[in-house]
């Protein structure tokens, strides 16, 4: 018997010709492959894009490596984010920073549900260049690699392989950093960051900052992550 699963799409590979094997992170079942038949153009594949939250039917197997999927649908449509070439290149940049982030078959409900409410709310706002510095930091709680917010004035320099603030330094250049407002940024959710007024080169700096912090708590390669250079023509 099948079932209706709902997913967030986060990559697809040719299979054939007529057909895709695509990622998902699913409701249910954590990170999983399916296989979707019958995509004879990219008009009919339009479903599997960033930022798209699908259900589609499937007769799930947990022992399979790839399930065979059907009947794909959008749980909801993102007029803006498809329109607007800034959301898109940030849709695109996150999607392929969750393919690298989430690993296959964790429990994934409470992160879907969260991903679906952030995707909601970059549809229908404004666009805001901070929102990909947002959207990064409010996943690392689901993925287990939480940074401690314990800046003071004893503990002010940011440790990205403690993932904490100390009293010592990384750096050689102390003004190279912006610790205290990424202390702030720490402290923010993705709901008012509008209200935070984060400068293009302190953006780079918390930016380059957070995917170190990946690299080594998540073995996140940026130079694997082939859309980061739009991210940063953006913030241009």
């Amino acid at each position: 018997m099948s079932n209706r699963i709902e997913a967030l799409f986060l990559k697809s590979t040719k299979y054939a010709e007529n057909s895709l094997i695509v990622d998902l992170l699913t409701d249910f079942h954590g990170k999983r492959s399916f296989l979707f038949k019958g995509f004879k153009n990219k008009k009919n594949a339009f479903v599997f894009q960033p930022f798209h939250v699908i259900e589609f039917s499937c007769k799930f197997n947990p022992q399979k490596n790839i399930n065979l999927g059907y009947s794909p649908e959008l749980s909801f449509p993102v007029y803006d984010i498809i329109s607007d070439i800034r959301k898109t290149g940030n849709a695109l940049f996150l999607t392929e920073l969750l393919y690298r982030l989430i690993l296959k078959n964790e429990p994934s409900e409470n992160l879907l549900f969260h991903l679906k409410k952030t995707i909601l709310y970059f549809e229908h706002n404004e666009f805001n260049a901070s929102f990909c510095l947002f959207f990064m930091k409010e996943v690392f709680p689901y993925i287990g690699i939480q940074p401690l917010n314990n800046f003071s004035k004893v503990n002010a320099y940011f440790d990205v392989q403690n993932g904490r603030f100390s009293a010592q330094n990384p750096s050689s250049n102390p003004n190279v950093f912006p610790n205290q407002l990424f202390a702030e940024f720490l402290g923010m959710n993705i709901d008012s960051y509008e209200t935070m007024n984060i400068k293009t080169h302190d953006r780079k700096s918390i930016m380059s900052l957070l995917l170190d912090y990946m690299s080594y708590h998540a073995n996140v390669d940026k130079s694997d992550i082939k859309s980061l250079k739009i991210i940063y023509s953006l913030y241009d």
